[in-house]
């Protein structure tokens, strides 16, 4: 990868100084003259597909001057693609988020490509960010991440204030922070709650403050942070079973979302979806899991769901009336 970076590097510097000097190239890029020749030797088998003699470079070497022909395409910037800039700016976007030593120069890389596209470009890059439920900037301050890194690397309990989606209400608790994770496009804190006394996931984007204390923890031994990734919540013993039945038009959307050992199928097409849920998430489920779906969609279990299904439904239709 060194190699051919050096040599991508080489071939449009050439082209804009056609007939330099080979020792003039080895002090501009700080190589030996030996390596200068191997490059070029090398750019000199590359070329365009079919990859016959009149579609490769024509690297020229007389009287220790170099002249490149053919090389036109490789002469200004690489014009990107908007799916080449999508995954571009994704990668540099997870890496940010993934690891803070390097926000300052992802962020560079990010403002570069950006800077680099058309408005339209920019427009479809915007789309398809928005259609694998992804920002091009973080909702999360730089300064709650760096305080979450140093909790997690030197085990410190951690004061979280948090906007809760169940209750839409902010609150504030102790935190023994274990990982950040991501799941489904969505950073997530993964520690235990001092307040619930239970392993929960916290989304990243809702917390609004996170400050180290002086308290230290030990991470249980036999937690697996993996198994827990793919949960969309992390169950407690508090929590109550939940069913609901999806029609056959929807099964298909229901089983992409949710892992398979949530699922139960029929021959019919339809699926069950059962879920442990806590009665303070109940606002949640519905939103998430009964509204959207309208009449393909049936709560099964518990009885008090549906309940609270259709005080629901009465007040979003008092917003109309």
């Amino acid at each position: 990868m060194e190699e051919i970076r050096e040599a991508l590097l080489l071939i449009p510097y050439i082209v804009q100084h056609q007939g330099v000097k080979i020792n003039d190239l080895c002090r501009k890029f700080k190589l030996e003259r030996k390596k200068i020749l191997h490059l070029l030797e090398t750019i000199s088998l590359c070329g365009l597909p079919e990859y016959t003699p009149y579609d490769l470079i024509d690297v020229d070497i007389q009287d220790d001057q170099v002249k490149i022909k053919f090389a036109d395409f490789l002469s200004r910037p690489v014009s990107l693609s908007s799916s080449e800039a999508v995954a571009i700016l994704m990668g540099a976007e997870l890496l940010k988020k993934s690891n803070l030593e390097l926000i300052d120069s992802m962020k560079s890389v990010i403002n570069k490509v950006r800077g680099a596209l058309s408005h339209e470009a920019i427009k479809q890059v915007d789309q398809h960010f928005k259609l694998v439920g992804m920002t091009v900037e973080p909702n999360t301050s730089e300064e709650i991440l760096k305080n979450l890194d140093y909790s997690i690397k030197k085990n410190v309990t951690g004061k979280l204030v948090y906007h809760g989606l169940g209750k839409d209400q902010i609150t504030e608790r102790e935190v023994d922070p274990y990982e950040m994770v991501l799941a489904r496009s969505t950073w997530y804190l993964i520690g235990f709650c001092h307040q619930d006394k239970v392993v929960k996931k916290f989304r990243i984007d809702r917390i609004k403050e996170f400050t180290p204390t002086e308290k230290k923890f030990k991470k249980p031994k036999d937690l697996k942070i993996e198994n827990l990734i793919n949960q969309s919540y992390i169950e407690s013993p508090d929590d109550v079973t939940v069913k609901i039945l999806y029609s056959k038009e929807i099964a298909w959307l229901i089983k992409d979302k949710w892992s398979k050992r949530r699922i139960e199928e029929f021959p019919d097409g339809k699926c069950i979806l059962t879920l442990k849920v806590n009665r303070n998430n109940y606002p949640w489920l519905i939103k998430q899991c009964v509204l959207p779906y309208r009449d393909r969609a049936k709560i099964l279990e518990p009885p008090n769901l549906t309940k609270k299904f259709l005080e629901e439904l009465k007040r979003i239709q008092k917003r109309y009336d």
